[in-house]
């Protein structure tokens, strides 16, 4: 439950993201809005990956964790749409439908693989097999 929290949370911090890096490429412009946004993402989520485990840091690792999926979620948030907007607004004449939809179909083809990815190991493996992979929580 504290996992899926962790993710709802940064869910949620989306539209605020939207909001904030939409208004503000309407101000001073997508590209280095857009530039910002995913200089943002890629540091919230490098350290992801390197975060130190619940055995060394105790219980400032969930809350590290969950810090670095709401900066993501915002970044996230003014990511999409600041890329939408420059895509079709940067399309030759009638091809703006189809390089506008490039974008919402990348998303959905990326989380395809990344389920295909992550559903074998999740069907062959245990519970606790899973979880006793490096990064895995279960004591927190």
């Amino acid at each position: 439950m504290k996992t899926y929290a962790s993710f709802a949370l940064a869910f949620f911090f989306r539209p605020v993201g939207a909001a904030l890096f939409g208004r503000l490429g309407d101000r001073v412009g997508r590209r280095p809005v857009l530039i910002t946004v995913i200089v943002v993402m890629s540091a919230a989520t490098t350290p992801i990956g390197v975060l130190p485990t619940c055995a060394a840091v105790g219980a400032l690792a969930p809350w590290l964790l969950t810090l670095l999926h709401v900066v993501q979620g915002l970044s996230g948030g003014g990511e999409l749409g600041g890329a939408v907007s420059m895509t079709t607004e940067f399309a030759p004449p009638g091809r703006r439908s189809l390089y506008g939809s490039c974008q919402s179909f990348t998303v959905a083809l990326g989380l395809l693989g990344g389920a295909g990815v992550a559903a074998p190991p999740a069907t062959v493996l245990s519970e606790t097999q899973l979880g006793s992979w490096p990064g895995g929580c279960r004591s927190c």
